[in-house]
């Protein structure tokens, strides 16, 4: 799709120099003729500059365009991307011996995907895969290549796109990407085969392996995906239940009946306050990037049991209690996923009534946040029920979770107070990871707020927070 290269880049004679990376847009020479190559500018200006508006801390930021870098073999002088320069690679790359959080990557990754659907009018990336995200310093995921794929296409085609132009992609595409209409239009690109490519990304994490990996030739990919099939559980490697369930559910067939990228991220979130309830200090979910086989089948081993087995501890119910309860919930999300908002909120009222009965303090409280994105006219209640909740096993850790929650729904002062406060309470406990977290979040709200400047030094110092969690 495209060359790269590396290189450095200084904005002002007094401007440090700062480490870039410079990718050139890959086209065939058939794209040389004037009408076509007007086509392929006028498309790419158009995805450049959707991303040139995009300001997340889980997206790479494109610094600028240069248009002088000449002429390449088989490729157009056509505008290149200058941003910044990831030492680490892709996600792909197996250089990294350092264990990772699989969770909170591909949390991180949904964050970014979320922030892109929820905008207005949604932006859907339309090639998200590991090779399209990359790594930075700190260890950061950064979604990168926006619409690319989609700009450099042959228009002369019945289907509007050549072989080429997705070489390398099919494994990653949804089925209804696969036809065209009856005039030979290609079909668009839609958040929900967004949420399917998603998908597909879990399961690189999880395996460091390309969807499809045992089927060599792409053309018997396609046939499997339009025969309603999906990639098999991996044979060699354990995956937690409660994962491969949300990946499956990322790869429904009709796309009407995927979940939102918001919907899959809140799932990721209570895998890991499940995970972090059950033991915080636990390696359970980390891996290296460089040895995803038997080195971790006890950690996937173990964080399986404690998913799918019930746990008694003094803040655990019965296992059948909490079995009876679990389904409840477990409905309440189906309700939400299929757009029944009164059943779920209905179910996920049942659930907390039940967790709160048995004086299951965190699973209650987790509830009710789950609740509050249901019931947004009585959000604050719920939320402020789940604050009281964990102030009576004191969990100022969950408490701070809570509140940053809170700070969603609030004006963008007292979001600021929150946040900070959040900030405060995180760095005073010593949990980094949350204040981290709490100041990415503050500046997204500075971004909402058109401030732009100020946004950016929070991103920095929350980024800093979350390399010294790993690194610590």
């Amino acid at each position: 799709m495209a060359v790269s290269w590396a290189g450095e880049l200084n904005w002002l004679i007094t401007s440090p120099v700062q480490r870039v990376a410079i990718k050139v847009p890959h086209v065939t020479s058939k794209h040389l003729r004037g009408t076509e190559r007007q086509e392929i500018e006028r498309r790419l200006a158009r995805e450049l500059k959707t991303w040139r508006t995009l300001r997340h801390p889980n997206i790479l930021p494109l610094l600028g365009t240069c248009t002088d870098l000449g002429t390449f073999p088989f490729a157009l002088p056509l505008p290149s991307m200058i941003t910044e320069f990831c030492p680490l690679g892709t996600l792909y790359l197996v250089e990294h011996d350092e264990p990772i959080d699989d969770l909170a990557m591909v949390h991180d990754i949904a964050s970014a995907v979320v922030y892109m659907h929820e905008m207005d009018p949604p932006i859907v990336h339309g090639d998200l895969k590991a090779e399209n995200i990359l790594i930075s310093q700190n260890r950061t995921p950064r979604i990168s290549d926006f619409g690319l794929s989609r700009a450099v296409k042959n228009s002369d085609a019945p289907t509007g796109y050549t072989t080429s132009a997705f070489h390398g992609s099919m494994r990653w595409m949804s089925p209804e990407l696969h036809y065209a209409d009856e005039d030979g239009r290609p079909p668009a690109f839609t958040p929900a085969s967004d949420v399917w490519a998603f998908g597909m990304v879990m399961l690189e994490v999880e395996t460091c392996a390309v969807p499809w990996f045992h089927i060599i030739h792409e053309p018997a990919v396609i046939l499997a995906v339009m025969r309603g099939s999906t990639p098999p559980p991996p044979k060699n490697k354990i995956i937690p239940p409660p994962v491969w369930a949300l990946m499956q559910d990322c790869w429904k067939q009709d796309p009407m009946e995927r979940e939102s990228m918001r919907s899959v991220m809140s799932r990721i979130d209570l895998l890991k306050f499940q995970r972090d309830v059950q033991d915080p200090s636990s390696p359970v979910g980390q891996r290296s990037l460089s040895s995803p086989s038997s080195s971790i089948s006890s950690i996937r081993s173990r964080l399986s049991s404690f998913i799918s087995s019930p746990t008694i501890s003094p803040l655990t119910l019965e296992p059948t209690s909490l079995n009876d309860a679990d389904t409840v919930l477990t409905k309440a999300r189906r309700a939400y996923t299929q757009r029944d908002i009164p059943l779920a909120r209905q179910l996920y009222t049942t659930a907390a009534a039940a967790f709160a009965s048995a004086s299951h303090q965190l699973r209650h409280a987790q509830t009710l946040t789950e609740l509050a994105r249901v019931d947004k006219p009585n959000a604050r209640v719920h939320l402020e029920a789940a604050m009281e909740t964990l102030s009576s096993p004191h969990q100022p850790m969950y408490q701070i979770r809570v509140q940053r929650m809170v700070a969603e729904i609030e004006s963008t002062g007292e979001a600021k107070r929150l946040l900070l406060n959040c900030r405060s309470s995180a760095k005073k406990g010593g949990w980094v990871d949350e204040e981290g977290a709490a100041l990415i979040q503050l500046g997204q709200v500075h971004v909402a707020a058109g401030e732009d400047d100020d946004a950016y030094g929070w991103f920095v110092r929350g980024a800093g927070r979350t390399w010294r969690s790993v690194h610590a």
